[in-house]
């Protein structure tokens, strides 16, 4: 909140990384963080490892702290805005991750409501979309630039890695592929969302970009990249592709929605 007082719950299960940082005892599966705070002065950070069935198994007190989210942008400006916020990549204080934290303003304004979003997981929920197995689903911003990658190793060999905050993700024009340049052309034009058929080395790939309806005010749209051989093989050669892509994009659409709602 706005006097100092922080308090964060990690999953282990699904960051691992989280349980190597804090050094989790064995069992733990969440990491409940809590740092007090009382006319400015530091009181003493809290940190509970959980169970399962979130049972304490140990338990650690610090008595000094470099972190106060009220520094953090994300806290900033959540603070001082009615409306959901999303911060630009950084690197997370605790883990050095690298991803962005969705926040809102408490309904008193006394406090932030926040969660954090690593690029990895990210790109972990959308692979576990992919259609056949060499399937690239992106998704992209209004201005080009890559939000989140299906292949996390793909896409990490373009990231900005400046010592400072935030890390700029690359846009699809700083890709040479031909697959990327024709997704790049499509939406700087905004014209033909639809599948497309982009030629290249390797043979042919389909193309698709379909907008995302969301409320953020911020234009997002989901792109995919899928080699028309490994497509038709895992259609049964079925004549209409049109049909197949349309199907499976509205699955896709579907549960992308709900996750960035």
């Amino acid at each position: 909140d706005v006097d100092g007082d922080f308090f964060i719950v990690r999953s282990v299960e699904n960051n691992a990384k989280s349980g190597d940082v804090f050094d989790a005892p064995q069992g733990t599966h969440f990491i409940v963080q809590g740092i007090d705070r009382e006319f400015d002065e530091l009181i003493g950070e809290k940190i509970l490892f959980l169970d399962a069935k979130l049972f304490l198994i140990a338990s650690r007190t610090q008595a000094t702290t470099d972190y106060d989210h009220r520094k953090r942008p994300w806290f900033k400006a959540a603070v001082y805005n009615h409306n959901l916020v999303t911060s630009s990549y950084y690197a997370f204080f605790a883990t050095r991750e690298i991803g962005l934290t969705v926040a809102r303003r408490l309904k008193e304004g006394r406090g932030v409501v926040a969660a954090d979003l690593t690029l990895r997981d990210m790109s972990e929920r959308l692979a576990n979309q992919n259609i056949t197995p060499s399937t690239e689903l992106i998704l992209i911003n209004s201005a080009g630039t890559i939000v989140a990658h299906s292949n996390y190793t793909h896409i990490e060999r373009y990231f900005n890695r400046a010592e400072e905050m935030p890390f700029r993700m690359p846009t699809l024009g700083e890709i040479s592929e031909p697959a990327y340049t024709r997704l790049a052309e499509v939406l700087s034009r905004q014209q033909h969302f639809g599948p497309l058929s982009i030629k290249t080395g390797n043979g042919e790939i389909l193309g698709y970009v379909k907008p995302i309806p969301i409320q953020t005010g911020q234009g997002l749209y989901l792109a995919s990249l899928i080699p028309l051989a490994e497509l038709l093989h895992d259609a049964n050669r079925l004549k209409d592709l049109n049909i197949l892509i349309s199907i499976v994009f509205l699955m896709v659409t579907i549960g992308m929605v709900f996750w960035l709602a």
